[in-house]
């Protein structure tokens, strides 16, 4: 990690307020000490369930260690209850890594990775653990489902990031479906570490797939599936991709301050090995998490989910333009958002608009989910008009090829927000519906509905199942749910191509 987010973490962020910062094998004071054996002993790994164990039960004044020997990237130790302050975090931890802390106080203390944030788990200190977060793997079945009536057009590439297969000591793969049938088409297998978001090219001739537990991306024939180049070494924790109809590739580099950008022929090109592909970088503020570019490449805008903040990017000098710190946005009550953090930021298609979801985490609104809604007629200087509250903890909420829809994926109400979206005058902007989703609602894309319209699927971590909703209806709603799979966990990101609608 570069020397700025080093000095931002220290001096610590809106959204995240880091007390520890451990990098790639350092560790706290002690660390470097194997756990005695009376010590209670946390192991961080990249299979579910991530943290084991994810509950535990101790008195005060015990010590916990939490042990990164089974770690591939960087991870943090992130609590969400038990403390006065925020989102205290105790360790920002890679590879081979240790984090002690001892707690003195009685009280359930429920912690995430603040980078990949389904890893969870709860230290009860003094009193029993809560059933509510305990997480049992793998989920329970979802049980019947209604299959959608409605058909689409092209292919639905689901990251199932959380698919294991036998032999493999990584997870995920891709769960293509046919959308004129609503049915799984194939299941795309790979040198996959825990595959969490893809985009195709322009002519739909690639797709650019990121591997959030490595530091590497991907490159596959979007026509058959085939891997075309792996491990392509971007930096830490890559999450999201976009491109540009100029054939620009960018990458957000969660774990980092910055965005990698690199040129599809190059990415492409046989014969230039995946270590040498030139790579450009724009520093962003710490954490930078999901984007999208306007369809005329000229604008990026991304979530910075480990500062609070949102930040607008000139891609044509490839430069940061402005951030907004969310935190100091006026909430619905009148009171600043404080805490919080951000997830994904979209920009509609005339490039009008940008909406940005983030999860609130302080302690009178923990988890609460808020779209916030910016005017870019002037990039550099973009203006708040609207705050939306939608379900707990709001992840992917593109706006939807007509702009006249952002459908929000909520993971901890398991549900999808559909908000109604007046360019003209934007104070009326609005939810208009819920969509009953699954535990763990992720992503979301739109894809042309046979007749007409559109429809929007949306992915669920928790539940082998894509959610198809219709936006053609007078008001837009559920149209049913496409089985992937017995083990087809992690429902993270999604993309339509062939064709795929501009947006």
């Amino acid at each position: 990690m570069g020397g700025n987010a080093m000095r931002r973490t220290r001096s610590g962020t809106a959204g995240l307020a880091i007390v520890a910062l451990i990098l790639l094998g350092a560790s706290t004071p002690g660390a470097g000490q194997p756990p005695s054996p009376a010590s209670n002993a946390v192991t961080v790994g990249e299979l579910a369930p991530w943290f084991t164990p994810q509950t535990l039960r101790i008195e005060p004044g015990q010590e916990v260690v939490w042990s990164f020997s089974e770690a591939r990237t960087l991870h943090t130790i992130t609590f969400l209850t038990g403390f006065d302050e925020p989102a205290k975090t105790v360790g920002f931890v890679g590879r081979k890594g240790t984090v002690r802390f001892t707690f003195t106080k009685p009280g359930l203390y429920v912690y995430v990775c603040a980078i990949h944030p389904y890893m969870d788990g709860q230290i009860a200190v003094g009193t029993d653990p809560a059933p509510q977060f305990m997480k049992p793997w793998p989920p329970a079945s979802p049980g019947p489902l209604s299959p959608p009536r409605v058909r689409g057009r092209g292919e639905v590439w689901v990251d199932t990031q959380f698919q294991t297969r036998p032999g493999k000591v990584t997870a995920g793969t891709i769960t293509v479906v046919d959308a004129s049938t609503m049915r799984v088409k194939r299941v795309i297998e790979g040198d996959f570490d825990n595959p969490h978001n893809l985009m195709v090219s322009w002519d739909e001739r690639y797709v650019i797939q990121t591997n959030w537990h490595a530091n590497y991306i991907t490159v596959l024939d979007a026509r058959n599936g085939r891997v075309l180049k792996n491990r392509i070494r971007v930096g830490e924790s890559p999450a999201h991709t976009h491109t540009t109809p100029q054939g620009k590739a960018v990458v957000t580099i969660n774990a980092q301050d910055r965005l990698a950008v690199l040129d599809v022929s190059k990415l492409v090109d046989p014969a230039i090995p995946a270590a040498q592909i030139p790579i450009r970088y724009i520093e962003v503020p710490l954490g930078p998490h999901g984007g999208w570019i306007s369809p005329d490449g000229k604008i990026l805008v991304v979530a910075n989910a480990l500062s609070g903040k949102m930040s607008v990017v000139d891609m044509n000098a490839e430069k940061l333009l402005t951030t907004v710190d969310l935190g100091k946005v006026t909430d619905t009550d009148g009171k600043p958002l404080g805490a919080n953090l951000p997830l994904y930021s979209a920009v509609s298609r005339n490039g009008r608009l940008a909406a940005t979801t983030t999860v609130l985490l302080t302690a009178d609104k923990l988890l609460q989910g808020r779209v916030v809604f910016l005017d870019l007629s002037t990039p550099a200087r973009p203006q708040v008009v609207k705050v939306v509250r939608v379900g707990a903890v709001p992840i992917q909420s593109p706006f939807s090829p007509d702009g006249k829809w952002v459908v929000v994926a909520n993971t901890g109400s398991a549900t999808a927000s559909i908000i109604a979206v007046d360019q003209a005058n934007p104070h009326n902007i609005r939810v208009v519906a819920e969509a009953k989703a699954y535990k763990g609602a992720h992503g979301v894309a739109y894809g042309f509905k046979q007749g007409g319209g559109f429809l929007a699927y949306v992915t669920n971590k928790y539940a082998p199942v894509l959610t198809v909703i219709d936006l053609s209806r007078p008001t837009p709603g559920k149209a049913g749910d496409v089985f992937l799979g017995p083990d087809a966990w992690g429902g993270n990101g999604v993309v339509v191509i062939h064709p795929r609608p501009v947006h």
